[in-house]
This record gives C-alpha cells, structure tokens and sequence, in this order.
C-alpha cells in the first residue's frame, strides 16, 4: 500500500470538474473543464505566496533581518506578546 502526503495540488484538483458537453457537429464528444471559483483563488493565492516567498528569500540574501533596526522590532514585538500572554 502506498500513502502518500497532501498538499495543495490535491486541494487544487478536488475542485476541478471534469464533465462531458453534448456532442459537437462532426459528432464526436469534446471533453470540458469547469474550474470552481474557489480553485481559482487557490490557484492565485498560491502565485501570491510565491511572490511575498520571494520577496522575503531577496531580503534574506540582502542580509535586511541582520539590521540592528529589524532585530530591535522584533525583540520588542516578542516581548510584547510575553507580556500580554
């Protein structure tokens, strides 16, 4: 038996639907795909967060989080949530 993980590509291909049309003028049928509006915004949610990933991986490479700035942010961010934990 093989088992194998989810992840979005199965999200994603649960909301396809895959449905036969009637048949065309030479007579044969023409197979159709109807994509659900929640897939569509899946699908560009996902652009999106590869987008900000990006974003986020050119920051990383630029050496932007190791500023004195962003680490003083941080630190008081995570000492605000201890507090009010």
């Amino acid at each position: 038996m093989n088992i194998k993980g989810i992840d979005n590509q199965y999200h994603l291909s649960k909301e396809i639907k895959k449905t036969k049309s009637a048949k065309s003028e030479k007579g044969t049928v023409k197979d159709k795909i109807e994509i659900s509006p929640e897939a569509k915004a899946l699908s560009s949610s996902e652009k999106s967060k590869a987008t900000k990933l990006k974003a986020i991986e050119e920051k990383i490479e630029a050496k932007y989080y190791d500023s004195d700035s962003v680490i003083s942010k941080v630190a008081d961010k995570i000492l605000k949530d201890i507090k009010s934990g």
